[in-house]
């Protein structure tokens, strides 16, 4: 949400899209989309086209009531009562199975790349078939971490079993929620085992406080030092261009190399 808000008003003629892939929580639809007409669970079924699916972000200025971020898009994955899962279910074998899915979702993120200038998804740190196609779409990977042991091992694993099985390139990590008696240093030090370093979020109590207001920290206070480093992370995602990538070729590449792995 941080990194969506700050693209969208450093680039306010260009469009943004943030899709919210965390199927689990959902904060990004709870905060910026209540009221979806159709989510990717319903474009992928046949049953919207992805236009209906795709939003204009909800918040207001207050005070004017006029939209806070206009070029802002938010795409939800699904809905409650779609139980979590967007994937249609899988017929036939599941190489052919995949490979249709992964063909749909090729031509859905060519459809987006013609009207937005970025598309931002987000994933949960588990990886399922949902998250592992979601993150197969992307042309690069951000990881976030907090200063915790756990938080490290964890997105130093995803990272290399994204790399290796589905060519997901790591563009940065972000070290998100420093407390201030927090050695930097040391956990940026570990933090770079993972990716390049993008930025450093400290801890923050407005974080806390606009969480519980179901609003992000960029929209409420831009000011504080946590939506200023996202700023920051936002200028430098900004000039950095990946190079596009075809989920088809990877599922190919992914199965490929499990069937050598098996034999």
């Amino acid at each position: 949400m941080g990194l969506g808000s700050w693209v969208s008003r450093l680039k306010p003629d260009r469009n943004v899209l943030l899709i919210d892939g965390d199927l689990s929580v959902s904060t990004i639809r709870f905060k910026m989309c209540q009221r979806p007409r159709a989510t990717l669970a319903d474009v992928l079924a046949g049953r919207k086209p992805l236009s209906e699916a795709i939003h204009v972000c909800e918040l207001l200025t207050p005070g004017t009531k006029e939209l806070l971020y206009p070029n802002l898009a938010i795409l939800p994955a699904s809905m409650p009562d779609q139980n979590g899962i967007f994937l249609p279910p899988l017929r036939g074998s599941i190489y052919g199975s995949f490979l249709s899915v992964a063909r749909k979702f090729d031509e859905m993120i060519s459809e987006l790349r013609k009207d937005f200038f970025l598309v931002l998804v987000d994933t949960p740190a588990s990886i399922s078939l949902e998250h592992v196609i979601l993150t197969g779409i992307a042309d690069g990977a951000i990881y976030v971490v907090e200063p915790a042991h756990e938080s490290l091992e964890v997105a130093t694993h995803a990272s290399r079993d994204l790399k290796r099985l589905m060519r997901v390139r790591p563009i940065g990590v972000v070290l998100n929620n420093l407390p201030s008696g927090a050695s930097q240093r040391e956990w940026v030090k570990k933090a770079e085992r993972i990716a390049p370093l993008l930025g450093v979020v400290p801890e923050d109590d407005r974080v806390r406080e606009t969480f519980m207001h179901d609003i992000p920290v960029a929209a409420e206070y831009p000011d504080s030092p946590a939506s200023q480093a996202m700023r920051g992370i936002a200028v430098k995602l900004l000039g950095i261009t990946p190079k596009p990538a075809k989920l088809t070729r990877r599922f190919e590449r992914a199965i490929s190399e499990l069937g050598r792995a098996s034999s």
